[in-house]
């Protein structure tokens, strides 16, 4: 039975990390034929122009990419993000659970520590808006907080901090709506 690309990428890795493949390496590493070879390969034009880009000022990199990324460039690599096999394939990438779980993580770290959250506090908010309940369909729900003191209240999906955020976190408007809406109720005839 053949195996699949991905069984025999988990295979690899999986042997990458056992301690008999971890010691190999170690002894590799530290042999004479290894260290010469790697002199060599760090001593080829290439390499030192490619060290050289790692230890390049702010300015050297902003010229690097300005050669890097000509308009012609820059154009074409937005017409071939915008074909449609190239979203679908995007779209079934990031559709996968371990895509969402890693997102999700990536979130919960980033975004998270923003606002002096742990990883797991943040995962503890839940993924619903605390306000209305929806579930964000293809955005990430915003961290609502309270702008003078900074602490977090809760995660709201778009629609809701736009509208938290339009009123201004003031309670007598956003009764002075609620009201006005009740006033104003159509009944259905």
């Amino acid at each position: 039975m053949a195996q699949t690309k991905e069984e025999l990428q988990a295979k690899r890795r999986a042997y990458r990390k056992t301690p008999e493949r971890k010691a190999a390496l170690k002894v590799y590493r530290a042999s004479p034929e290894r260290q010469a070879a790697d002199r060599a390969r760090n001593a080829t034009p290439e390499r030192q122009a490619s060290r050289r880009a790692c230890e390049a000022t702010p300015e050297q990199r902003a010229a690097q990419r300005a050669r890097r990324e000509t308009p012609e460039r820059v154009a074409w690599v937005r017409a071939y993000n915008a074909t449609p096999e190239r979203q679908a394939a995007e779209r079934a990438r990031n559709a996968t659970p371990e895509r969402k779980a890693t997102r999700r993580a990536y979130l919960a770290r980033i975004r998270g520590a923003r606002f002096g959250l742990t990883p797991t506090e943040f995962l503890a908010l839940g993924d619903v808006c605390h306000a209305c309940g929806a579930r964000p369909n293809g955005r990430t729900l915003c961290i609502d907080h309270d702008h003078e003191t900074g602490r977090v209240r809760g995660l709201l999906c778009h629609t809701c901090n736009l509208a938290l955020g339009n009123l201004k976190d003031d309670r007598a408007r956003l009764l002075a709506l609620v009201g006005y809406l009740d006033k104003h109720e159509m009944t259905p005839e």
